[in-house]
């Protein structure tokens, strides 16, 4: 990783007052942080500001790579990242557009491991899980480890829209019998979403 934080830019902060642009907000922050050759590039997240111009720009993407997919890449969970894009990107959307604060924080167990069950907000995004691990992490410094569904990392819409393997270097852990060991590893905090 970079030494120097992410910065906003002029167009970071349009993004981050237009919910359609954090699409862009999450994908050059992770431009910032790791080298992706099949990435978005600035035509296109032109494109994603304006009505279904991302389709538009899915088209142009999918021609820039030969008509094929962007690789995958097998990614492993990284804090110092998580870290990152909590406080460079989930912070700000969390404080001015969901201003979110967490309650009854004398619930929540000083040390010590914790599962946090969730019901489904109701959205294609998980947007619940990222505001809630942000508070989370920011009130006790815990790394949190989502468990999510295996669409978050394998759906065609998620390969497109994210970079290849951003789920996992976030922490998330696939819903799935196998990662039952992992979720219940005394040393994280995991945010389960119904």
């Amino acid at each position: 990783m970079p030494l120097a934080p992410y910065r906003f830019t002029w167009c970071d902060w349009f993004c981050l007052w237009y919910p359609p642009g954090w699409l862009i907000l999450f994908n050059r922050h992770w431009h910032h942080y790791h080298p992706d050759p099949d990435g978005w590039n600035w035509l296109e997240y032109g494109l994603f500001l304006i009505p279904g111009g991302f389709y538009l720009a899915l088209l142009i993407r999918w021609l820039r790579l030969g008509c094929r997919s962007p690789r995958r890449e097998t990614s492993q969970f990284d804090p110092n990242y998580q870290q990152a894009f909590r406080d460079e990107i989930i912070a700000p959307i969390a404080k001015y557009y969901f201003r979110s604060e967490l309650q009854q924080l004398e619930n929540l167990p000083e040390t010590g491991p914790l599962i946090v069950a969730i019901n489904h907000a109701g959205m294609c995004f998980p947007w619940d899980f990222l505001v809630l691990a942000y508070l989370l992490g920011n009130t006790r410094g815990w790394i949190v480890q989502p468990l999510a569904g295996i669409s978050l990392f394998e759906h065609p819409w998620v390969i497109w829209w994210l970079p290849p393997g951003w789920s996992q270097v976030l922490g998330g852990v696939r819903a799935e019998v196998d990662e039952f060991e992992a979720a219940c590893c005394p040393q994280n905090y995991f945010i389960i979403r119904s």
